[in-house]
This record gives structure tokens, sequence and C-alpha cells, in this order.
């Protein structure tokens, strides 16, 4: 991204941080390069990357949208998908919530450990979502909200303490090697 570009995803993002723009309001390049004082093609690639972000939806011949709304939409999926879909969009809303907290090392330190509970929680866990446990991430987004420290840390402390009662290090595991198994 050139200096331009960088700037307006910079604005965008942090619109759609600051729910400055609501999720589901739709991006229209025209106007943005028209706000931006810029062509349609530096909005096109701030589009893409916001899309990557899981910030913006390009949804083809309807436009650039504001993703949608993570509280309901998380509520809403861990009723209703697997438990792989539950612990991708877990992952996803806490990410969320490191995002709107704004400090860039504490987001990264999260992306990575997300990305080990990928691995761990489906081999060693249960093996499918722990309703309470699920549920965890909305009440301490709620506290955070209403920004009481005490509660949300308290749910935070709970949180991970049902996550780990739910992990099973000790039973054998039955993993696949066979590449052509795991891609069929």
């Amino acid at each position: 991204m050139n200096r331009k570009e960088l700037e307006i995803y910079k604005k965008i993002k942090q619109a759609i941080i600051l729910q400055k723009l609501k999720p589901n309001t739709q991006l229209v390049e025209k106007e943005l390069a028209e706000s931006f004082h810029v062509s349609r093609t530096p909005i096109r690639n701030v589009l893409r990357r916001l899309q990557y972000e899981r910030l913006v939806k390009i949804i083809e011949h309807k436009g650039a949208f504001v993703a949608g709304s993570t509280v309901e939409e998380e509520q809403n999926t861990y009723q209703h998908v697997d438990y792989i879909e539950a612990t991708q969009m877990a992952g996803e809303f806490h990410l969320k919530i490191a995002e709107m907290a704004g400090n860039s090392y504490f987001y990264q330190y999260l992306e990575d450990l997300i990305s080990v509970t990928y691995i761990i929680i489906p081999i060693y866990g249960r093996g499918q979502a722990e309703k309470d446990t699920c549920r965890h991430p909305l009440h301490i987004f709620d506290a955070i909200k209403k920004r009481d420290e005490d509660l949300a840390e308290k749910l935070c402390i709970e949180h991970l303490r049902e996550i780990e009662d739910n992990l099973h290090f000790n039973e054998g595991l039955k993993i696949s090697t066979s590449l052509s198994e795991i891609f069929q």
C-alpha cells in the first residue's frame, strides 16, 4: 500500500472500530473516492485489505459492506454451528476486542495465542462446544462495555478455567498423518 492508501485504510478502519460506520453499512466506492479525493483504485485496494481483516465483506455485484455485528452474530453462531466454527468465531471475537483496545502488541500476542488454540482445542478438547464456555466472551464484552474492570477480570479468569477444565492432555491422540486423508 502506498502512503495515501495507508492513510485511507487507517481512517476507514478507525471509523469501523469506533462504530462510526455501523455494521452492514454499504461502503460505496464512488463516495469514498470523492471523500478522500482519490480515484476508485486506491479505495478498492483498501477495501480488499479490510476484507482480508474481516472488517469488510465484499459481495459480488452488490458492493462492500461493514462486517456484521459481532455480539449478536457471535451469540447466534454458538447456537447453530459446529465446534470448529464456534472456535474460529471465538478467535475472531477475541481479536475484535483486542483491536478495540488499540494495543498492537497485545493484538499480535493474542493472534498468535488464538492460532495455537485452533490446534489444541480440537485435538485435546471434548469435541463439542460447551454453551457456558461460549457465552463467557459475551459477558466479558458486556463488562468491558460497562467499564466494570473487576467483573471483566473475574469473567476472564472463569472463562480460562473452563477452557482448561475442558482440555484432556492425557488422552491418546488419534491423528492421521496421511496428507491425502487430511485433504480429502
